[in-house]
């Protein structure tokens, strides 16, 4: 029907959490630890609408639900969720530890391209030098961090490749 579902593990990886989003009622986080037999719903009310995915920190404590409404946080097992400062459409997150003195990054894949964060998410910072500004998700492994998009993809290997992205020519150009 109109359900959509996403499954993924809880931040522990002790049972499994699926996303309901529901056209016709609010979106919903729910979890069974008995893979699937039954469930439970998780969230307070106040999950965010048409998330994609979730997208536990590494480092533990914190998971974020990457929406069309942009990034939302949740720092108690997913019950209660906030919106971040970052209100755009999200297509991917991923998290880039770095040398000291260096703080880690959180960079995100947006509608217009990517953009990074140096202070956990309270501010950011376009990093889409050289890539048009369309939609991107991100991956990073081994070092190199690669943005895709309907475009083709862009590899950045030392996380500085910071700026704005280039305009999409109009159809009259």
């Amino acid at each position: 029907g109109d359900d959509r579902f996403n499954l993924s593990t809880n931040p522990d990886t002790t049972a499994l959490w699926a996303i309901s989003s529901d056209f016709h009622e609010s979106a919903s986080l729910w979890e069974s630890s008995d893979h699937g037999q039954n469930w439970k719903r998780v969230d307070d009310g106040s999950f965010p609408e048409h998330t994609v995915r979730i997208v536990h920190d590494p480092n533990g404590g914190a998971s974020y639900a990457l929406a069309p409404g942009g990034l939302h946080v949740s720092r108690y097992q997913g019950k209660s969720w906030e919106k971040t400062a970052l209100s755009e459409p999200l297509h991917g997150l991923v998290f880039v530890e770095r040398s000291d003195p260096l703080d880690r990054a959180l960079i995100v894949g947006t509608n217009t391209g990517v953009k990074v964060s140096v202070d956990e998410g309270i501010s950011w910072q376009n990093m889409s030098k050289g890539l048009l500004s369309i939609p991107h998700t991100v991956t990073y492994a081994n070092g190199v961090l690669v943005a895709t998009s309907d475009a083709g993809y862009f590899i950045c290997n030392t996380v500085d490749c910071a700026g704005v992205s280039q305009p999409v020519a109009s159809p009259e150009d």
